[in-house]
Formats: structure tokens, sequence, C-alpha cells
């Protein structure tokens, strides 16, 4: 009597994790465990009889759904994938990130996040790095609960990753760019406010621009285009997503402005800095008139010698370094930043508001 069992249904990959040959093998039993949470498993047993002159067989087969696991079995199963990797030769110790967790717009959603992963920060050579915004603290705050003691009473350490400074985005668009000029770098730092990412994406959609022109093209008019991109692309949001408010004529009025070509002054966004600060135009008001305060600077009439001597003085890079602060400060407080931006004016040698 002999007896054949043929497995199938699972991919090779979701077998016994004691069969990974080395950490990368197991790290992607790992992930197909994860993604494939429910597998059916098809099994089938045959047996042959041989006799005389006939033979007899007879199958049988049952399928099998693996169970959804639970909390508790989820863990248990991390942690035991955390000790085998561990003990792997050659295995380095394991990072879990979870970035940007701001993206969890419920409040209670993203504590129980924090809490339910305590079950899994005391695994040994196993640390987790989790990355929220200011902004979106300050966004639970104002919902009635801080995430930040969620966050102090979870992790060992929790640290506040701080804006790049006027030099920092100079350095970082340098081992980018091949001789990508100061100037620009620094309006593309005052727009972005000193965040990386936007740092990146206002510098290429000033390569874009200057592409575009088959030609070169004057720090004023990348300050011009660079700003007014940013108002049409706020004013669109406002409409897009915001309150009845946001939709008011005067912000269509705007946006149509804009378009033609008009010049961000104070009469210009006069109209939304009628808004209260806790409305979407009090701070598109504040929003436009800091895009205006910035294309001012930028569009002072400079020479190479003129651009040289306050880059080297110091001068550029503080105002650059104030214009991106309050910048930041607009979603958080409009007022605050509105008063800032009075300072800044000063800082930067324009004429006052």
């Amino acid at each position: 009597m002999a007896a054949l069992v043929r497995w199938a249904g699972r991919p090779s990959a979701l077998s016994d994790p004691a069969a990974a040959r080395d950490p990368a093998d197991l790290a992607e039993r790992e992930l197909e465990r994860l993604r494939w949470r429910t597998a059916s498993l098809q099994t089938s047993t045959k047996w042959a009889l041989p006799l005389a002159k006939a033979s007899y067989e007879r199958a049988d087969a049952r399928s099998l759904e693996e169970r959804e696991l639970s909390h508790p079995d989820a863990v248990a199963a991390f942690r035991d994938f955390a000790r085998r990797y561990g003990s792997m030769p050659g295995a380095r110790q394991l990072v879990v990130t979870v970035d940007e967790l701001d993206k969890i717009g419920d409040v209670d959603k993203a504590a129980e996040m924090i809490n339910s992963a305590k079950d899994l920060l005391h695994i040994d050579r196993t640390h987790f790095v989790v990355s929220v915004s200011e902004e979106a603290l300050a966004g639970y705050a104002l919902r009635g609960m801080s995430v930040r003691d969620v966050f102090d009473s979870a992790f060992d350490v929790v640290l506040d990753v701080k804006p790049l400074t006027a030099s920092e985005s100079l350095a970082l668009l340098e081992g980018r760019v091949l001789d990508f000029p100061v100037p620009v770098g620094l309006l593309c730092h005052s727009v972005a406010g000193g965040l990386p990412r936007d740092l990146v994406r206002s510098a290429r959609q000033c390569v874009g621009l200057r592409r575009a022109s088959n030609g070169a093209v004057s720090v004023p008019a990348l300050a011009d285009a660079l700003t007014r991109r940013q108002l049409s692309s706020a004013l669109d949001a406002a409409i897009r997503l915001g309150s009845s408010g946001a939709r008011s004529p005067e912000i269509f009025r705007l946006r149509e402005q804009v378009d033609a070509g008009a010049a961000l002054t104070r009469a210009t966004v006069a109209p939304l800095l009628n808004g209260d600060e806790s409305g979407s135009t009090g701070a598109l008001g504040v929003f436009a008139t800091f895009l205006g305060t910035t294309c001012d600077y930028f569009s002072a009439p400079r020479d190479r010698a003129e651009w040289q001597k306050v880059i080297a003085d110091g001068s550029a890079l503080k105002c650059a370094g104030v214009l991106a602060s309050v910048q930041r400060t607009i979603p958080i407080s409009p007022s605050a930043a509105a008063a800032s931006l009075v300072a800044a004016r000063r800082l930067c040698g324009l004429d006052p508001l």
C-alpha cells in the first residue's frame, strides 16, 4: 500500500518560517503572511491498493481556511518573527517605521494605534520610529486630545525634528542639482517653509520654468511665477474643499486676477484678510500676503554683485529664514503669522504693509 499527498493553494513563500534560508528570505515570508492574511489550503490524499488483475483507489480532499489573527495572536507572530530574524547570522537590528501618523484623521484611532503598538515596543534588537507633523499634533489638541501625551507615555525618546535652515536648504539643493543658483535656492526655502519635501518640489518647479523658457530666467521672473502658482493652488484647494466662506465671490475674483497676471498686492488680497482667524479666508489672506512679501523681496532689482553682497553678509539668509518661519506659522495661527509678517518685511528692508 502506498500513499501520495499533494499540497496546493498557498504560495511557497508562506511555508514554515523555520525553513527560511536567511534574513531576507524570512522577511519575504513574513510580508507574504501579512499580505495574505486569509488563505485557502487544499489537501488531497490518494490511496492505491494493487490487486491481482485490478486496483482499488480512494481519494479524499478537504479545504482549510486560515483564520484571521486576533491582536494577541498578531503580536505573538511578530515577536516570533523578530526572534527568528535576530537569531540568524548576519541579521542587523530590526527597525520598524510608521511614517506620517497624521494621515489618520481620527484622534481616537491615532491614539489607539500608538497604544496597541506598546505590546511590540520591548522586543530585543527591535526599534520603532513613528513620525507625525507638528501641525497634526496641534490639530489633535484642538479636538480635545493631546496625542503628544500618548507619544510621551509610549516611546523612550520623543525628538523634535527642526525644519531646515536656509543654509541647510542650500546644501540639500547643491547635493541634488549642479550649480543651482543661491538666490533661487533661498526663494524655494522661503516658499517651502524649510520643509525638505516642499523645498525639492519648489526647486523642480523652478527647473521646469527654466526649461520651458528655452533661455535664462531672472530671479524676479521665477519669484513671480512660483508665488503665483502657490496662490493658485491654495485658492483652488479652498474652493474645492473649503467651507461656504471659502467659496465667496472675492475668492473666485482673486483666482481670475491671479490667472490674468495681477500683482499680489495688499489691495488685491484685502478681501481675503477680512475672514476671522478660524476661517479659511483669514488664513488664505495671510498666505497670499506672505507670498506677496516673498515676491517683493526676490523681485527687487539686484545684479549678480548685489546678490553676492546680501548673501555674503547673511542678510539674504536671515530674510529667507524669517519668511520660511512665517509660512510654517500660517496653518497654526494666521494672526500670529500676520504679526510675524510685519516684522519680516522690516527685516527684509521692505515697505510696511
